[in-house]
């Protein structure tokens, strides 16, 4: 069903999707820090372009986003759950709709 399955952390943003075709994707957080998702509707973009949108995605969330690069990373700011003591980090599930 889920097309990728990566982590997020403070030193790992990754690229959910780049290509030169902007891409629908649906992004579910499993958590269990918030994570903050890029998405700029231009390929490349420049070093120094900030995104076009970004969205908050907590816990459970699930959204629906378009773009041609598509970034996640931690919320700035977010704070570590008690039950996960540390590096806050949270676990993301997409699935490319074309």
């Amino acid at each position: 069903m889920w097309d990728g399955v990566t982590y997020v952390e403070p030193s790992h943003d990754p690229i959910i999707h780049e290509g030169e075709d902007s891409a629908t994707v649906v992004v579910t957080n499993a958590g269990p820090a918030t994570v903050r998702v890029r998405i700029w509707k231009s390929t490349p973009p420049e070093q120094t372009e900030k995104a076009q949108l970004e969205l908050e995605l907590r816990i459970g969330n699930t959204r629906s986003v378009s773009g041609h690069l598509i970034r996640a990373a931690i919320a700035k700011g977010d704070q570590v759950p008690a039950l996960f003591p540390g590096v806050p980090f949270a676990t993301l599930l997409w699935r490319v709709v074309r």
